[in-house]
């Protein structure tokens, strides 16, 4: 959860540059829709190490202990947080009936031009 945080924190940052236009914000949150949806379906070796110490209650030496057994907290799906996640930010996007108004926009971004 701390990465995806992280992540949207970078986001929004990203969102409030001076310098930020239509077709780059719009690039840099359907990214980020796509991360949190790939995320969803795979591991990464962290994570896999992460949930295999708390199984056996020891992480490169150091005991750990389970609260979620002891407490009402419960363990958030991995699966389910990032997929809410890729639909909230989804939900922000363009619809696909303004992309041509993205498209647009393009064609009178300086940054753009060919280089003199």
């Amino acid at each position: 959860m701390y990465d995806a945080l992280e992540e949207l924190s970078d986001l929004s940052l990203a969102l409030q540059r001076a310098d930020i236009n239509l077709p780059v914000a719009n690039k840099l949150v359907s990214r980020q829709v796509e991360v949190f949806a790939a995320r969803k379906t795979t591991e990464s070796g962290f994570y896999k190490e992460a949930c295999d110490a708390v199984e056996i209650g020891l992480f490169r030496g150091v005991q750990v202990v389970d609260t979620a057994s002891n407490s009402k907290q419960r363990e958030i799906p991995k699966a389910q947080f990032n997929q809410a996640l890729a639909d909230s930010i989804a939900a922000r996007l363009l619809p696909n009936t303004e992309k041509q108004l993205c498209d647009t926009v393009k064609v009178v971004d300086a940054s753009s031009f060919p280089p003199q």
